[in-house]
């Protein structure tokens, strides 16, 4: 509800001197132009009030007002709707057909698309994207811009003269925070079979200058899914507990671990144009204090092992256990020291050592 207050025509002071009109003389002495009307300085509640019913008025008509708001796309947003680079290029050559049938053009091309239809879709959307966003031309100043014949804007340069391709000496400029960037990175990179980025990048460049080429392709080679799973490092499986002879203090030598290295060449004399010969060295390792005997064996045999095996007992003592890969001439040792124990714990055996030591 509004409250309305109406004040009439003879008691308007505006018409005093506009619509009624005063003399000069009459103008000094009349109060209604000097003071307004009378119950003007009497209290709100006196003032005349009048009731107007505004709903059903003639001439009264329903408004509806809209907020118009300006759209902020682009004429490239549509590119976003597609993932592939390949489907953008077919799209847009379909859409480049479509437009020459409606201006009646001859010589549209029909079925298969052909590669001068897949340039110029590329050129179309290539002078989209530089005219739609905003290129740092305080960085590009230093590569000297310049538009071609088709008005792509390209890389100037020193390279007028090189023996290289037109696209090499001028790549094309791609702003890196465009999606048809991401979409020609990923194209590429599918392209030459999942490059890594540092020789996707040089087959880029041989044909476009990206923004900010690397860390867009580090990016994109990052998202790749096939890549992710082709680079995923094994995990590596949980190591066992350490046997106790490794955590125990004890004598050294006592667990002994045995393994063979080499060859090495060696001489026989110093003489000139002596023979050469080959050797070996047998290690053995202590398994709780790492400490190394080293021992030099001429070949690979049981009988040269067992007499390298002799020299470090009667150098470090005889070991509890000895431990060992299944070289040959370990495996050959160890048939003949059974053989050994066998006859050392046979009966006749164990009769003759009594009956020799109890005479000493």
């Amino acid at each position: 509800m509004n409250d309305w207050y109406h004040v009439k025509s003879e008691e308007n002071p505006a018409n005093c001197c506009s619509s009624r009109g005063l003399l000069p003389s009459e103008l000094g002495k009349h109060l209604l132009w000097w003071a307004g009307p009378r119950w003007l300085m009497s209290p709100l509640k006196r003032w005349p009030r009048l009731e107007l019913k505004t709903e059903n008025l003639p001439e009264l008509k329903r408004v509806n007002l809209g907020v118009v708001k300006p759209s902020t796309k682009t004429s490239v947003e549509w590119m976003e709707r597609f993932s592939s680079y390949t489907r953008l290029l077919r799209s847009v050559c379909y859409i480049l057909r479509f437009i020459k049938r409606c201006r009646k053009l001859l010589l549209v091309p029909k079925g298969t698309i052909s590669l001068s239809e897949l340039k110029e879709a590329n050129k179309l959307c290539i002078k989209l994207v530089q005219n739609n966003n905003k290129i740092q031309w305080n960085q590009l100043k230093y590569f000297q811009p310049f538009l071609d014949a088709d008005g792509v804007l390209r890389v100037g340069g020193r390279l007028r003269n090189a023996n290289l391709d037109y696209d090499a000496k001028h790549p094309i400029i791609i702003p890196g925070k465009s999606h048809f960037a991401k979409l020609l990175v990923d194209h590429y990179h599918r392209l030459h079979l999942h490059l890594e980025p540092s020789a996707l990048q040089a087959v880029l460049h041989a044909q476009y200058w990206i923004g900010a080429a690397r860390s867009l392709i580090r990016k994109r080679v990052f998202e790749c899914l096939r890549c992710y799973k082709a680079n995923k490092l094994p995990r590596p499986p949980l190591m066992g507990n350490l046997p106790s002879f490794r955590l125990q203090e004890g004598i050294v030598f006592q667990h002994v671990g045995v393994d063979f290295g080499g060859p090495f060449l060696i001489r026989e004399s110093r003489r000139c144009k002596s023979a050469l010969s080959k050797a070996y060295l047998s290690l053995f390792i202590c398994m709780s204090t790492k400490a190394v005997h080293l021992e030099v064996v001429s070949t690979l045999e049981t009988e040269s092992f067992l007499a390298a095996f002799d020299r470090f007992i009667a150098r470090r003592g005889k070991p509890i256990r000895i431990y060992s890969d299944c070289g040959t001439n370990f495996v050959g040792a160890s048939r003949k020291l059974k053989e050994f124990e066998k006859s050392y714990s046979s009966p006749s055996s164990q009769d003759n050592i009594t009956d020799h030591t109890a005479r000493q």
